[in-house]
C-alpha cells in the first residue's frame, strides 16, 4: 500500500475490555512486520498524565509506537 494511502484502524470499547493489552500486542506484531505506527489516544477526563509508567500512553510507546498522542476535551470557560 502506498504512503498516500495509508490504512487506518479503529480500536473502541468498554474502559474494561482489554484494548491496551490487545493493541500492544497488535504494535508489536505490526513493527516486526517493519510497518511504521501513530497511534491516537482519546481520554474522558482532563487533568490526564502522559507517559507515567504503566499507563497507556507509556505502554503504546513502549509497544514501538513511533508516535503516541493523546486527546481530551476541551476545557470550557469555567473550567
Amino acid at each position: 500500500m502506498g504512503r498516500e494511502n495509508p490504512p487506518i484502524v479503529s480500536v473502541i470499547g468498554r474502559s474494561v475490555a482489554d484494548k491496551t493489552t490487545f493493541l500492544t500486542l497488535l504494535i508489536a506484531e505490526l513493527k516486526a512486520r517493519r510497518n511504521r505506527l501513530a497511534i491516537i489516544k482519546h481520554h474522558n477526563r482532563r487533568g490526564i498524565e502522559i507517559d507515567q509508567h504503566g499507563k497507556d500512553t507509556w505502554r503504546h510507546f513502549q509497544a514501538g509506537a513511533d508516535a503516541v498522542i493523546i486527546t481530551t476535551p476541551v476545557a470550557g470557560p469555567d473550567a
